[in-house]
């Protein structure tokens, strides 16, 4: 009696354990954005003089003109997904709406086929 109620709690734990979980999403971890930076990038003012070039000029200015440059260039590929998206869209629209029973449009080439050029060697 013992080994059968040892064999049903495998059972159950076995069932229990291979089940899935309903009404449970897949875990996602959470990622934190700052909106802004955490630390202060004029605290390049303190670093050590590398030249002749000040500080603001040497570390400063060219970090700001690259967040600048990497922001537009974000919203250009931004920009570039929507189009895309509008276009794949159109494409699929035209394609349902296209007739089947047309055939498709061009004609056969083939490599160093100077045929039309000397009628007379025969298509070589």
């Amino acid at each position: 009696m013992k080994t059968l109620y040892q064999g049903l709690f495998v059972a159950v734990a076995l069932a229990a354990l291979s089940a899935p979980a309903w009404g449970q999403r897949p875990f996602q971890p959470r990622t934190y954005v700052p909106s802004r930076p955490t630390l202060s990038p004029y605290l390049d003012y303190f670093r050590f003089n590398t030249g002749v070039v000040n500080n603001f000029h040497a570390y400063i200015r060219p970090g700001r003109e690259l967040d600048q440059y990497l922001r537009s260039q974000g919203s250009a590929i931004q920009q570039n997904r929507t189009q895309l998206g509008t276009l794949r869209q159109d494409v699929t629209q035209l394609g349902e709406m296209r007739d089947p029973g047309i055939g498709p449009t061009g004609h056969g080439a083939t490599f160093m086929n100077h045929s039309h050029f000397y009628p007379s060697m025969g298509g070589r």
